[in-house]
C-alpha cells in the first residue's frame, strides 16, 4: 500500500500506517460483527436488513449506521474507522495502560490522587492537607518500584 496523506499518521516521533479506505472499514466492520445475520445487525442498529447487507457488501455505510454499530456492538470507533487500537471499546483502557510508559502512569496516578484528595478536602472541612510527591521523592519511589517489579525504570522529573 503506498503511503499517502490519508493513511500516514505521525505521533510522537513514530510513524503509523493506517488504512482508512472504505474497503478497509468494511472489512473491519465485517470482522467486528462476526458473521451475524443482517437481520440481527439491523435490529441492534435500527437499520433495515437489506441496507445492512448493502453496507457490508459494496455500499457506503452512513455515519449513523457506523455510530449505531459502535454503540450497539462495543466497537472502538478508532479501530473501526482508522484501524488503531483494540477492536473492542471495553479493551481501550487496558490497551492504553499497557502501552503507556511508567512515568506517564505514575503521573496519572498522582493527578488522580490529587484530584480525589481535593474533592475529599472540599467535602470534609477537617481533613488533612493532600499528599504530594516531590521531585526528591521520585527517585526513591522509582527505586522501590524497580525492586518490587524487577523492571528497569528511568527517573524523570516533572
Amino acid at each position: 500500500m503506498p503511503l499517502s496523506r490519508t493513511n500516514l499518521r505521525i505521533t510522537r516521533g513514530h510513524v503509523t500506517v493506517t488504512d482508512c479506505s472504505l474497503d478497509a472499514i468494511r472489512e473491519r466492520l465485517k470482522s467486528a460483527l462476526g458473521g451475524q445475520s443482517c437481520r440481527a445487525i439491523g435490529i441492534r442498529t435500527s437499520t433495515h436488513p437489506e441496507t445492512v447487507r448493502r453496507y457490508l457488501s459494496n455500499g457506503h455505510p452512513s455515519i449513523e449506521f457506523l455510530i449505531a454499530v459502535v454503540r450497539g456492538f462495543d466497537i472502538s470507533a478508532n479501530w473501526l474507522l482508522l484501524g488503531l487500537g483494540p477492536p473492542r471499546q471495553s479493551e481501550v483502557v487496558d490497551h492504553s495502560i499497557r502501552s503507556a510508559s511508567l512515568s506517564h502512569l505514575l503521573r496519572g496516578i498522582a493527578e488522580k490522587l490529587a484530584t480525589s484528595e481535593d474533592v475529599g478536602r472540599l467535602s470534609s472541612p477537617r481533613s488533612t492537607a493532600p499528599l504530594r510527591m516531590t521531585n526528591s521523592a521520585a527517585p526513591q519511589v522509582a527505586s522501590r518500584l524497580k525492586s518490587a517489579s524487577g523492571a528497569s525504570l528511568s527517573s524523570t522529573s516533572t
